[in-house]
């Protein structure tokens, strides 16, 4: 199997997402995958499905400002695909995110 790699068009997971998050969050914090793990099943019933267990720890993680490692990693490489020039979205100086004209008819 290939090593854990994102590229500009690609990325390859360390074995399944479940093992790559688990190692990054151990590195943030030893326990952490399986505390929120135990959590997400304690909450959802007894057996939400990987999906669902994903959702809720991504929610957690968010809540502690947390962004695992591989995700960091997909994230940046779509923000390069979505800005070719390498540089990265930012609030125009001066302008206040709330005047910013929207687009209110995305149907998501």
């Amino acid at each position: 199997m290939p090593d854990a790699e994102t590229g500009d068009h690609y990325c390859i997971i360390e074995k399944t997402y479940e093992t790559a998050i688990k190692s990054d969050l151990e590195a943030v914090q030893p326990g952490l995958y399986a505390e929120l793990h135990a959590e997400a099943t304690e909450n959802l019933g007894r057996r939400p499905g990987k999906a669902l267990i994903a959702r809720y720890m991504a929610r957690k993680l968010i809540a502690r400002d947390i962004v695992p490692q591989t995700v960091r990693a997909i994230l940046d490489a779509v923000n390069r695909l979505v800005t070719p020039t390498g540089q990265r979205f930012t609030q125009p100086a001066g302008e206040d995110v709330e005047d910013f004209p929207w687009d209110d008819d995305i149907p998501f």
